[in-house]
């Protein structure tokens, strides 16, 4: 038999970090969301990867009397990326009313896309938001 097709599969996941003190949690949590690539036979075969990936970046660790767990929630867009262009990234079509008429709420100024906002640099087990300790 031949190699199998391969196909690529982009998944959205989404994490949180959840604080606990005294047995309870923190209501509003810092969430991250990425864009994971992954390659394989199936639509199923890649969903399992991205779920088996999500689970294993999982971590804990307590600093002082909190305890700080990174949490996988789960995948939020899982898409084949089945494009005909080589920088593409990324497709999706969606249906909006009137897009020309409402582009200034659907297209933020430049200083609100991330590429131009302050970093958050992630380390495993410590996260480092700019302007604070």
């Amino acid at each position: 038999m031949m190699g199998a097709t391969m196909s690529k599969y982009a998944a959205l996941m989404l994490f949180q970090f959840r604080t606990e003190k005294d047995g309870s949690s923190n209501k509003k949590r810092l969430c991250e969301e990425r864009i994971i690539l992954f390659e394989g036979a199936s639509a199923e075969e890649c969903y399992e990867a991205a779920m088996n990936r999500g689970r294993d970046e999982e971590f804990s660790y307590e600093d002082g009397d909190v305890e700080i767990f990174f949490e996988f929630l789960g995948v939020a867009e899982f898409i084949e990326l089945d494009i005909g262009e080589p920088d593409e990234v990324w497709s999706r079509f969606v249906e909006k009313v009137k897009p020309m008429e409402n582009v200034n709420k659907l297209i933020p100024p430049k200083n609100e896309l991330s590429a131009f906002k302050e970093k958050v640099v992630r380390k495993r087990g410590r996260i480092c938001v700019p302007g604070r300790r």
